[in-house]
């Protein structure tokens, strides 16, 4: 059968929609989710890449409402911390 890149993006769009949540790194997941309205926990590498912008700053305008969790110098401890303990919080 043919390759149609057009095709598995949409039928990625559809498998997105379907999730109760997201945690993942910035790729093309991230831009789908945020074109269907949908939002994620975001791992953030350091230094940040420019759309994610540091974590200075309360949200990004290119992901509003996406969770953003940022490396540091030092590693990813502190950001899987943030993140694990949301993740909790979430349960409750």
């Amino acid at each position: 059968s043919e390759h149609h890149p057009a095709q598995e993006l949409l039928a990625l769009v559809e498998r997105l929609s379907t999730l109760a949540g997201y945690i993942g790194v910035s790729n093309t997941d991230m831009y789908l989710l945020q074109s269907i309205g949908r939002t994620a926990h975001t791992l953030v590498i350091h230094p940040a890449e420019w759309r994610w912008i540091g974590p200075h700053i309360a949200e990004s305008p290119w992901f509003p409402g996406f969770k953003r969790y940022h490396a540091s110098v030092m590693g990813w401890g502190e950001a899987l911390t943030r993140l694990n303990a949301d993740l909790w919080m979430l349960r409750a």
